[in-house]
């Protein structure tokens, strides 16, 4: 059984509890606490899709709203509980925003040691914010607690009862009073950002949470555009070699192509039988289909498996119709259900060239590479 089918079960019996507690006065003493319990089940399901690179299904966002959305019918959304020994007080609204937090923070595009700084920094700052049902200046960002949806940002007046819009102005002043700190020289872990972030490191990402949790629309610098089409991809530096020179790479070393059939056949017959070299699959381009595209970047998905790809992985892409190969570097992957993959790929600049390097010396290891 996966985690995410144990948060499945444990909400299940929490939401057993609730339906019970209704009935049951001595349950029905401890409704908050059911109702913490059933939404941190709901908040740690989404976690689990976005610390995996997952889309998220609209059923768990539809059971995170519910959850949310029934404390606050009973009003007690905002009471609070001790955690324990953790040294911070939980409430469903701080549950609920920090989920909503670590959402809007583009997960799928950080790192896993960003990602641990942010889901503990979106920890802290989860008691600054507020839902309300209007929004100011315009509008902001927004989420349907009778939804299946993630929060989108809405302008103000927009219709809906079921309508929440978050206010990130107590997180964005804490953020940009920390941000001034660090310039001046303050170490994170003064800071409470952590002992293992460093000083260009927090300020870096302390600017992209600024966008993300802002109530301001965040225009693109380069608006995608929608298209039609394939897009061919390579993974792997024999491949991007191949592509961008237009022949395979020579190298003085002799490469070790011997497979375990034939290794017997070498021992039995004192010869390879079968001379050949098989082809390497990973120099051929994968076919995948582009969604949209931007000055800088490529927003592309494959439905079938093909190469594994990380994050701030370098590949080669060649849009259909263009002549050439360019590089690119993996921003950001998120895979979908039946192993369909979604990536985006911001284009390096520059014209790429192909090259030969080794290492300098005369040892017997430092063969062309």
């Amino acid at each position: 059984m996966c985690s995410s089918d144990l948060w499945l079960a444990f909400s299940h019996a929490w939401r057993r509890l609730l339906d019970l507690a209704e009935q049951d006065q001595t349950l029905s003493l401890h409704h908050l606490l059911l109702s913490i319990r059933n939404l941190e089940c709901h908040a740690g399901l989404i976690e689990t899709y976005l610390a995996a690179r997952r889309e998220i299904p609209s059923d768990a966002w539809h059971g995170l709203h519910l959850a949310y959305g029934q404390a606050e019918a009973a009003q007690i959304a905002e009471l609070t509980l001790p955690a324990g020994g953790q040294g911070k007080e939980l409430s469903c609204l701080r549950l609920y925003a920090h989920t909503l937090m670590m959402t809007l923070a583009h997960p799928h595009g950080l790192s896993v040691r960003e990602y641990g700084w942010v889901k503990s920094w979106a920890r802290r700052w989860a008691e600054k914010v507020r839902l309300w049902r209007a929004a100011e200046n315009g509008g902001g960002l927004a989420v349907d607690i009778s939804g299946n949806q993630a929060p989108i940002w809405c302008a103000a007046g927009t219709p809906g009862a079921s309508l929440r819009f978050i206010d990130f102005s107590s997180v964005t002043r804490s953020m940009r009073w920390r941000e001034k700190r660090l310039a001046e020289g303050e170490s994170p872990s003064a800071l409470g950002l952590g002992r293992d972030c460093s000083i260009q490191g927090a300020r870096d990402l302390i600017a992209k949470l600024q966008c993300s949790w802002s109530d301001a629309p965040q225009p693109r610098q380069f608006p995608r555009r929608q298209r039609e089409g394939s897009i061919e991809l390579i993974a792997g530096f024999p491949g991007i070699y191949q592509a961008i020179a237009g022949k395979g790479f020579k190298s003085g070393a002799t490469p070790w192509n011997y497979t375990r059939r034939k290794i017997e056949q070498i021992q039995v017959f004192q010869h390879n039988t079968d001379p050949s070299v098989p082809r390497d699959a990973s120099l051929d381009p994968e076919c995948w289909h582009i969604e949209d595209e931007s000055a800088y970047g490529f927003r592309s998905r494959r439905a079938a498996g093909g190469a594994r790809l990380s994050h701030r992985q370098l590949v080669a892409l060649r849009p259909q119709g263009a002549g050439q190969f360019i590089l690119c570097e993996v921003r950001w992957l998120t895979q979908g259900t039946e192993n369909m993959l979604t990536v985006g790929a911001k284009a390096l600049p520059g014209l790429p060239q192909a090259c030969a390097v080794r290492p300098v010396g005369d040892g017997p290891d430092n063969r062309d590479r």
